[in-house]
């Protein structure tokens, strides 16, 4: 059967195939990974951060996941916006690590004084001032009605006060991380196990492995394609690359309706449709044996159903 089936498609296009199969695997697999390993790290991987900057028509949905302050472009970076988002940062902590109430005093203190950094460097004529003015222009006019060397400082303005507040939220983090117990630190990171984001987070990581191993391996290649590429989607939905949106440009790369995401997820839905696991995979091993159990157990159970027929008609032969 499976010669049959491969002779159909030819040589070359089976390869390719198996090919394609095989590195979407690896790619999804060592990102799931990645970041289970950042778990123990000092910076584990959470969805929290690309949901709350989650873009296009659904952005609102997928932001809404993790309860996300929805703001305009323009004033996203404005310090009485910041000062919303850590609150609620703030709160989200302090429900996690159950603080007593000395150290949610002493927490909204530690986030006084990286707001008072944050708004000084703001608002410094000869720091970020100048900046920050340019990007609320630039994202105050309609989409796609920027230049490609103004939509260039759009981009390089963004990433500036971006990395601003990376670097302060990253320091409020680690001083809140420093008022906790010890008992409250083993409770594990709150960014990554808490409410919704944690179940995400689990999603989305075991997802990634249990999938792209399955590709990689040829292993229930077909189901395994069908989630890859649902999984694939997701991620483009997300962030999609559409004109004046942030996934335009990523990585020193240009997009425009069309990323590896989508090419990945169309590339995994096409491999759903061809059983290349049984060209080259686990799959040529497995199969079969499911085939046998699944004969074999429709078989017990017919001659179970059988067995009372028989019975009754020959009971009813000796009635009569």
């Amino acid at each position: 059967m499976t010669s049959t089936r491969s002779s159909s498609y030819g040589v070359a296009a089976v390869g390719l195939l198996v090919l394609l199969r095989i590195t979407i695997g690896w790619h999804l697999l060592y990102e799931g990974c990645h970041k289970l390993s950042s778990l123990d790290s000092d910076r584990p991987w959470s969805s929290a951060s690309y949901l709350q900057a989650s873009e296009g028509p659904l952005g609102p949905v997928f932001s809404g996941l993790v309860g996300a302050i929805s703001v305009a472009p323009e004033t996203q970076f404005d310090p009485d916006v910041i000062d919303d988002q850590w609150h609620d940062d703030l709160r989200r902590f302090a429900g996690y690590h159950q603080l007593s109430k000395e150290q949610f005093e002493s927490a909204e203190g530690e986030m006084r004084f990286v707001l008072k950094q944050f708004t000084a460097n703001i608002e410094d004529p000869g720091g970020l001032q100048w900046v920050l003015d340019q990007y609320r222009k630039d994202a105050k006019r309609p989409v796609g009605s920027l230049t490609t060397s103004e939509r260039h400082r759009f981009d390089q303005n963004r990433y500036a006060l971006s990395r601003q507040v990376d670097r302060l939220t990253k320091q409020l983090y680690q001083q809140l991380q420093a008022l906790l117990t010890f008992e409250q630190q083993q409770r594990g990171n709150w960014q990554v196990s808490a409410g919704r984001v944690g179940w995400i987070n689990w999603l989305v990581t075991w997802g990634l492995v249990l999938a792209g191993g399955c590709m990689l391996l040829g292993l229930f290649s077909r189901v395994a394609a069908v989630t890859s590429s649902i999984l694939l989607a997701s991620f483009y939905l997300t962030m999609p690359p559409l004109p004046g949106l942030t996934a335009t440009s990523v990585g020193g790369g240009h997009y425009l309706y069309v990323n590896t995401n989508l090419i990945e997820s169309i590339a995994s839905m096409l491999l759903a449709f061809v059983p290349s696991g049984r060209w080259a995979g686990l799959d040529a091993l497995v199969q079969p044996l499911l085939n046998r159990l699944f004969i074999s157990a429709n078989a017990r159970g017919g001659n179970a159903d059988d067995r009372p027929l028989g019975k009754v008609a020959k009971g009813t032969e000796n009635a009569s």
